[in-house]
């Protein structure tokens, strides 16, 4: 289990990555973020894409429009995760992408790509809570081969923007760096 959150009804909505095998390599293939969502009385469970790894990580976002910060498109879901093969192929995460559906679930289509052509694997994307529209996600990269610098990535909401955080940070406050991939 990767995430959970509620839909407009508080029925709740799952997001897994499912595998053919416990261990990471190409055994496992395939593997593939998946949505369950309770509805009326059963579990249905919905494709959204494949994966690398076992254990890449990403957050899940509903929004109603009880609790979207964008009016523009309530009841829109979408999902932050290294859905896209990565430089370490067989580790952990990958590049990184927002995807969303907007027919709860059902069908997912890439709305960005937010790394690409990066050195090491981003992953573990993580959802703030009351995620404000300029922090949506946060996540790290490194090497998952082997010890590796790491830093830290955010987006908006939109994913039309990502900052890096400095690496080393001389003062007790610095300033995020526009990231392009």
């Amino acid at each position: 289990m990767k995430d959970i959150d509620l839909d407009a009804e508080g029925n709740p909505v799952i997001l897994v990555v499912t595998s053919n095998d416990h261990k990471p390599g190409p055994s496992g293939e395939p593997r593939i973020w998946t949505i369950a969502h309770w509805t009326e009385n059963q579990w249905m469970f919905y494709q959204v894409t494949g994966s690398t790894h076992n254990y890449d990580m990403g957050s899940l976002y509903i929004d109603s429009p009880e609790k979207s910060s964008n009016t523009d498109s309530p009841g829109l879901w979408r999902l932050v995760a290294p859905t896209e093969p990565g430089p370490q192929y067989w580790g952990t995460g990958g590049e990184m992408a927002i995807w969303i559906s907007r027919n709860q679930g059902r069908h997912w289509e890439m709305e960005k790509q937010l790394t690409r052509g990066s050195h090491f694997n981003h992953t573990y994307a993580r959802r703030p809570v009351n995620a404000h529209p300029d922090f949506y996600a946060f996540w790290a990269d490194g090497n998952p081969d082997q010890f590796s610098e790491s830093r830290l990535y955010f987006t908006d909401q939109t994913g039309d923007q990502v900052w890096v955080l400095p690496y080393e940070m001389n003062q007790e406050r610095e300033e995020p760096i526009p990231f392009q991939p």
